[in-house]
């Protein structure tokens, strides 16, 4: 039963996602919506032309323009203030690999020696990034189902069995670009809110010591949302609904608790891993640039209760190693003109908001044999595609750009 409620709550996720980018009507299509003091311009031409100008450090955190009746821009900017010129460091990378005898007693005894009721080693059939060594696993069994496991390159923290968390798949809703996108986040959870068990400062504190324990190093943003008890609730509840729509028996829906307490309040905390305040592009994103590319990206997320930590994710992670030479790259405004020239189409199928705007790191696979990467400097585009049909639905598209020189790679 367990199985098929874990398939059904995904099916959840994907329906949570679509009505969390809900269809826009005409009046919402507009160049005052947005987020509060948002730079609003009817002229948007000549606003690109100044961002063409205007240094990375003093970029606005939030852009609103409309372009047409197809296509405005209602976006978060996420380009490091670390950057003083549109000039990059020039990294190469190599995958941060973890001792997976000795880490998995380490986060065995950060989590409070929890009892283990069994362990499992075993080689897995998935291959690092040289094609050749295939990863090993560590598991540790604790009670109720739950686990921990540590593999050479990530690992995973389930102690949300048999609790709320259960019915709450918290990356379903910050995974969809970077770990975080600004209108989901809004939907439920605050960020920066405070709990009463403890503080939001206080939680991210417990997350830095115990990535830092980890050997998590190099993390360039950590966000914390809190989770209080009516709002997870409300995402109980809309779990609950989803198995009925989808057909769950009532008497297996019965059978659960979606009663939310008090003591199940949490901080839901993402982190990205980057150099000079730019992240390593992250695992969840859409990505088939070439066969040159690694398909495992950067992930930190964690989920802290008065229990503890009920839930760590962490893959992905890399080591830097800067060549001393700066790379050139476009101006957001620049990439802004590339971006508008493709998409500022009126035979659209709907119209589009753009939601994100982020400058990253792509690590691209130079040295299979040595597991090396270039880490190719990208700026990445998220948006919301309107569908206009019968019933009008919702799309998340990316666009990804070599931020040197403006070819689109997605």
């Amino acid at each position: 039963m367990k199985r098929r409620l874990m398939k059904l709550l995904g099916v959840g996720s994907c329906l949570a996602l679509l009505a969390g980018c809900a269809p826009m009507n005409s009046e919402q299509v507009t160049d005052t919506g947005g987020t509060e003091n948002p730079t609003v311009v009817s002229d948007w031409q000549s606003k690109v032309e100044e961002l063409k100008e205007v240094k990375p450090a003093e970029l606005p955190e939030h852009l609103t323009l409309k372009i047409s009746d197809t296509l405005q821009i209602d976006a978060e900017i996420a380009v490091s203030k670390e950057v003083e010129e549109y000039q990059v460091a020039e990294l190469k990378l190599t995958p941060h690999l973890f001792e997976v005898d000795i880490d998995i007693d380490r986060l065995l005894g950060l989590l409070g020696n929890p009892e283990v009721i069994e362990r499992e080693e075993r080689t897995s059939d998935e291959l690092l990034a040289d094609q050749e060594t295939f990863l090993q696993v560590r598991m540790a069994y604790l009670q109720d189902g739950n686990f921990v496991q540590v593999r050479d390159n990530r690992f995973l923290v389930v102690r949300t069995l048999n609790t709320i968390y259960e019915m709450v798949d918290m990356g379903g809703y910050y995974r969809d670009l970077f770990g975080i996108s600004e209108d989901m986040a809004n939907r439920r959870y605050q960020e920066n809110g405070e709990l009463d068990f403890m503080t939001a400062q206080e939680a991210e504190d417990v997350a830095h010591t115990f990535l830092a324990e980890m050997g998590v190093k190099d993390l360039c943003s950590l966000r914390c949302f809190a989770c209080d008890r009516e709002n997870l609730q409300e995402e109980v509840t809309a779990r609950i609904e989803t198995m009925q729509l989808v057909g769950l028996e009532q008497s297996e829906i019965d059978a659960i608790d979606s009663t939310v307490e008090k003591k199940d309040e949490g901080y839901y905390l993402v982190a990205q891993q980057g150099y000079q305040g730019i992240p390593y592009y992250p695992t969840n994103a859409d990505m088939s640039v070439s066969n040159n590319f690694t398909e495992i990206g950067t992930s930190i997320e964690l989920t802290v209760t008065e229990a503890g930590i009920l839930s760590a994710e962490v893959t992905g992670l890399y080591e830097p190693a800067a060549t001393g030479e700066k790379l050139g790259i476009l101006s957001l405004g620049e990439i802004l003109d590339t971006f508008i020239a493709r998409n500022n189409d009126e035979n659209a199928v709907g119209p589009s908001t753009v939601r994100y705007i982020g400058l990253f790191y792509l690590p691209v696979l130079e040295d299979k044999e040595g597991m090396r990467f270039d880490a190719l400097p990208v700026y990445c585009v998220m948006y919301d595609q309107i569908r206009e049909t019968a019933t009008g639905y919702c799309t998340r598209e990316y666009n990804v750009f070599d931020a040197a020189t403006g070819e689109r790679l997605i």
